[in-house]
């Protein structure tokens, strides 16, 4: 029954080691996709202000596409902004495990002896590694979520410039 016991414990710590590498894989790559869509909105909002001259046009029609550009592009960019923001688990009971196991010591030595009685006891081990997890997939879903509403806004800012401009070359 023994090496049963220790097989189950071995799949239970490969998973958490899985997951916990799958879930930081993937904050890299919307840390990473975030960047990108802010720098291309920064560009395209530095490029529409120069371009712009914020003088008041003979015609105001025209400008209409730099204008919603413009907008899009801004929203899009706070959306990206938001997403690679670092956010803090807001749940009751992981700040209460982390207050009564003192986690947040201000020196390293205090750290490293409250991290050596959680790995003395295998279930504090357990219940550490599930809070882990726990907060990896609460940053990973509010990165995603802006991150998808950043490019979302960025996609249809582009299209709706793009169809105002080509309206407006027939209308004029």
């Amino acid at each position: 029954m023994d090496n049963k016991d220790n097989k189950i414990k071995f799949r239970a710590e490969n998973l958490v080691r899985n997951t916990s590498t799958n879930n930081i894989r993937l904050i890299v790559n919307a840390d990473r996709k975030a960047r990108i869509i802010i720098i291309v909105n920064a560009s395209i909002i530095t490029l529409l202000i120069s371009i712009t001259n914020f003088q008041v046009p003979a015609q105001i029609l025209p400008e209409v596409p730099k204008v919603l550009l413009l907008l899009t592009n801004i929203v899009s960019l706070l959306f990206a902004l938001r997403s690679v923001r670092l956010f803090h688990v807001t749940e009751k009971g992981a700040k209460r495990f982390f207050e009564e196991n003192r986690l947040t010591s201000p020196t390293f030595d205090k750290f490293r002896k409250n991290m050596e009685a959680i790995l003395v006891n295998n279930g504090r081990v357990i219940e550490f590694a599930i809070l882990e997890l726990y907060e990896q997939s609460l940053l990973l879903q509010r990165k995603y979520k802006y991150l998808g509403l950043a490019f979302r806004v960025f996609g249809a800012g582009m299209m709706i410039a793009i169809l105002t401009t080509v309206i407006l070359k027939f209308l004029l």
